[in-house]
């Protein structure tokens, strides 16, 4: 009798608690996901930044430090830090060896500034080609961040022939 009714109203009152429970999960999973997604959504957008700061910053002529051009030495920090070797395309990469390319194209008449540029690709070949090395030699376990690390190398090496091919027809210097 009366405790049969009981046990069914309490479960009937347990299946809407666990329905409630079971929706309020579900919103917070929910809400979840939006949150992450606003999260990676911010850490782009201020990678983004931080990448056009640098473009723009590179583009000035900053000049050496100890000998050293400033300007390869903050475009291979900057990859580093951004752990674009490890990413098999990296938009980022394209974006420098663009940035270099229009300084280079701009100045064709100017010596002093197509050495500038000279030595900044110089400089950043070297520091990506002895990177390349390291990585090879410890990737001998990871082949697949060598295999990153070869197909940055390799995009770089098709870069610098482009800046070799534009002697200084077609471009217009201000």
């Amino acid at each position: 009798g009366g405790g049969e009714a009981a046990a069914r109203m309490s479960h009937g009152q347990g299946s809407a608690r666990t329905m409630a429970i079971n929706h309020k999960e579900a919103d917070l999973e929910k809400e979840q996901a939006e949150l992450d997604a606003k999260k990676q959504r911010l850490v782009l957008e201020k990678q983004q930044g931080e990448q056009d700061k640098m473009i723009n910053y590179i583009q000035e002529e900053i000049g050496f430090e100890d000998g050293k051009p400033v300007a390869a030495t903050i475009v291979f920090r900057s990859l580093l830090h951004w752990r674009s070797f490890e990413a098999e395309r990296t938009n980022i990469f394209d974006r420098v060896i663009q940035a270099m390319s229009r300084a280079i194209e701009q100045h064709t008449e100017d010596n002093r500034r197509l050495a500038y540029w000279l030595s900044n690709t110089t400089y950043l070949l070297f520091l990506l080609n002895k990177t390349l090395k390291t990585s090879q030699a410890a990737s001998s376990q990871v082949g697949q961040r060598r295999r990153a690390t070869v197909s940055l190398f390799d995009r770089w090496r098709a870069g610098g022939n482009i800046f070799a091919n534009r002697g200084g027809s077609g471009g217009s210097a201000p």
